[in-house]
């Protein structure tokens, strides 16, 4: 007997049965439980010809599905669907980053809601992962909103950062979820500029001239994609740039100055590193321009601003002008 062309597949319930309560312990909670619903078998049916041309509808093979549902306080909260095995199914945990906190920058919070269908399987642990690496982990105490903290935000370079918070139950059957921390530097910094005049004393002689005063700020902005509370790593300040220019014809001063950050994190003054200065601290020497960096970097916050200040201009160890201006500041969008 062969079966010709003609096979098929007839799905015919032969079974229905219909278990009252099938529920097993729970650890989590003991109102909810697994609970079979529903047996049924499907058969597959094909025609087959024996030698003398007759055809037969036999059965080729029969399946049987189990519909679990979980029942939570009466209600199925998780539909049946048919499977094939008699045991109960495994649920993934359920996750969601509600929001990331970055009040402290240098610590921030990512605030995980964990739940688990599955009160027979709840996971071990709830595991943070920055850039593809852990940063922190909490163990399991129930369906929760879960803290944990990840590294600073200013440690991590320009582009996408992946955060991922993770639950896995048993035989490593995970659930996950995702955020992305962006990071950019823009690629000019912030700039303010100013024409000074300064006047002095050489002897009797009353002398004048203009130099130039820039201030120029790099800074890093830093996003998600998700909710996120106190924003004090949206903008990070950089390096500051203080530049004094001046006619070839004019005299070179010997000058001083600072760059204080406010907005941020950790305030404070930075003073500009003398490393051009042919006279002895506090005076720079700029031969025509000198551009000095002052110490900024690292320094978050939500609007920081920056604010240079001229506190000294000479032409010499015993000569100092007096300068119209001196103070420029930057402010971050």
């Amino acid at each position: 007997m062969s079966i010709n062309s003609r096979n098929f597949q007839r799905g015919l319930r032969v079974g229905s049965l219909l278990i009252l309560l099938v529920a097993i312990p729970s650890v989590a909670s003991a109102d909810c439980y697994w609970e079979l619903l529903d047996v049924t078998q499907v058969t597959t049916w094909g025609y087959t010809t024996d030698p003398k041309g007759n055809e037969e509808l036999i059965p080729m093979g029969t399946t049987t599905y189990y519909y679990w549902g979980l029942v939570c306080y009466g209600t199925i909260v998780v539909a049946p669907q048919p499977g094939t095995s008699p045991s109960p199914p495994l649920i993934q945990p359920s996750l969601s980053i509600a929001f990331i906190d970055t009040t402290d920058p240098y610590s921030p919070i990512v605030a995980i809601d964990v739940s688990t269908p599955d009160p027979n399987y709840p996971p071990d642990s709830v595991t943070l992962w920055v850039n593809g690496g852990q940063v922190s982990s909490s163990p399991w105490y129930g369906n929760a909103r879960y803290q944990l903290r990840m590294p600073a935000v200013t440690g991590y370079p320009d582009g996408n950062t992946p955060i991922v918070a993770e639950a896995c139950a048993v035989s490593a059957f995970c659930g996950s979820t995702a955020a992305t921390m962006y990071r950019a530097t823009p690629a000019w910094p912030l700039s303010a500029s100013e024409n000074m005049h300064a006047n002095w004393l050489e002897g009797d002689t009353f002398m004048s001239a203009d130099f130039g005063h820039q201030l120029q700020q790099t800074y890093q902005s830093t996003s998600f994609n998700i909710s996120e509370i106190g924003q004090n790593s949206r903008q990070e300040l950089g390096t500051s740039f203080v530049t004094i220019s001046h006619m070839s014809y004019d005299p070179a001063p010997y000058w001083n100055g600072s760059a204080s950050a406010y907005g941020t994190v950790r305030n404070g003054t930075y003073w500009a590193s003398l490393g051009c200065s042919m006279l002895p601290p506090p005076y720079a020497v700029c031969p025509s321009i000198c551009a000095t960096a002052c110490a900024t970097e690292g320094l978050p916050g939500y609007l920081p601003y920056v604010v240079d200040q001229i506190s000294s201009f000479r032409f010499s160890l015993d000569i100092a002008g007096n300068v119209s201006g001196g103070s420029l500041a930057v402010y971050t969008p």
